[in-house]
C-alpha cells in the first residue's frame, strides 16, 4: 500500500484503512494528470480473482479530477494488462450508490457485465425526518419516550461490550459478525473522529447498538446495527436511528447511508421495509464483472 495516499475524499481509500484491513495482495493503481492523481483503483487478488474492494462497502474508480471516458478506458486497459500478467481471470468492481457522486458509470464500457445489483437505502438529512416516518414508526418513536428508552453516543472504551452485544444479536439470528474486535478497535484507533458507537438503553439494559462511520464530510454510514431479540417488542432501533440521524444532521452531514437491503441482488423484505418506513430512499449498488 506504499502508493496509497494518506488522505482521500473517501474513507475506504485511505492508507490507514487499508492497513487495518490487512489486505494480503492489494494492488494500488493510480492515474496521474500533470503529476497529480486523477484516479485510484484498489484491487485485492485472491487466487485468480480480483475484487475492488473486498472488505469495504464498495470499490470502483475514485475520481480525484474531471476525466474523460477515454482516459478511464486507457487506465482500465493498463489495469487489465497488469492483472493478466499476474494470471488473474476476473475482476469484480463494486460500484457505490449514486449518493457518493464522482464514479464513472461502468455500464458505458461494454466489456463489463452486471454480476448483480443490490438495493441500497439512505436517509436524506436535509429533509424533515419526522415527517418522512411511516405512521407506525412515528408511534414507536413516541412509545420509546414512554418506555424510558434513552439513546446516546458511547465512549470508545465501550467498544468491547458493544462488539460482544452485536455478535450475540447476530448469533441469535444464525449470523456471524463480519469484523473482529481487534480490527474494529484498530479502525477506531486509526480514525478516532470517524467511527462512533450509538446505543439505546432502558435503565442499565442495552437494547440496541449501531456502529457508524463518516465516509465523507457529508455522508455517514450506518454499520453493524443490532437489536437484542428480547427487546424487539420495544422497537429500540426506531429511536436509535432517529438519534443517529439527528446527530449527523447537526454535524453538517446531508446523508445517512443505511447500506444494502439485499444479498447478491436478492431483496431482504423485512430489512428493506423497516428502512423504508424510517423514511429511507432506495437506489442501486451494482457489481460489475470483467472476464480477463
Amino acid at each position: 500500500i506504499s502508493g496509497l495516499p494518506e488522505d482521500t475524499p473517501l474513507l475506504f481509500y485511505r492508507k490507514g484503512y487499508a492497513k487495518v484491513q490487512q489486505y494480503k495482495k492489494l494492488q494500488v493503481y493510480k492515474a496521474l494528470i500533470d503529476r497529480k492523481p486523477s484516479m485510484i483503483l484498489l484491487a485485492e487478488i485472491k487466487d485468480a480473482h480480483a475484487t475492488s474492494l473486498s472488505g469495504s462497502p464498495f470499490g470502483s474508480f475514485l475520481l480525484l479530477q474531471d476525466v474523460s471516458v477515454e482516459t478511464v478506458k486507457k487506465f482500465l486497459a493498463y489495469i487489465t494488462g497488469h492483472l493478466r500478467r499476474k494470471m488473474v481471470k476476473t475482476l469484480d468492481i463494486v460500484q457505490p450508490s449514486p449518493i457518493f457522486g464522482p464514479f464513472p458509470r461502468l455500464e458505458a464500457f461494454q466489456f463489463f457485465h452486471l454480476a448483480h445489483q443490490d438495493l441500497n437505502q439512505h436517509i436524506d438529512l436535509r429533509s424533515n425526518f419526522e415527517s418522512s416516518l411511516h405512521s407506525m414508526e412515528a408511534r414507536k418513536l413516541k412509545a420509546a419516550i414512554k418506555n424510558g428508552i434513552e439513546c446516546l453516543e458511547e465512549d470508545h472504551a465501550a467498544l468491547p461490550q458493544a462488539h460482544q452485544f452485536i455478535a450475540e444479536c447476530r448469533e441469535q439470528n444464525g449470523l456471524k459478525i463480519n469484523i473482529s474486535l481487534d480490527k474494529l478497535q484498530a479502525l477506531f484507533k486509526t480514525f478516532p473522529d470517524t467511527y462512533k458507537i450509538f446505543s439505546a438503553y432502558q435503565g442499565d439494559q442495552r437494547l440496541a447498538t449501531t456502529i457508524t462511520c463518516q465516509v465523507t464530510p457529508k455522508i455517514a454510514y450506518y454499520y453493524l446495527p443490532a437489536t437484542a431479540e428480547a427487546s424487539k417488542h420495544l422497537s429500540p432501533m426506531v429511536p436509535l436511528l432517529h438519534h443517529i440521524a439527528s446527530h449527523y444532521k447537526l454535524s453538517g452531514a446531508n446523508t445517512l447511508d443505511l447500506g444494502i437491503a439485499s444479498v447478491e441482488g436478492k431483496k431482504q423484505e423485512g430489512l428493506f421495509t423497516f428502512k423504508e418506513r424510517m423514511g429511507a430512499i432506495h437506489t442501486h449498488k451494482s457489481t460489475y464483472r470483467l472476464q480477463l
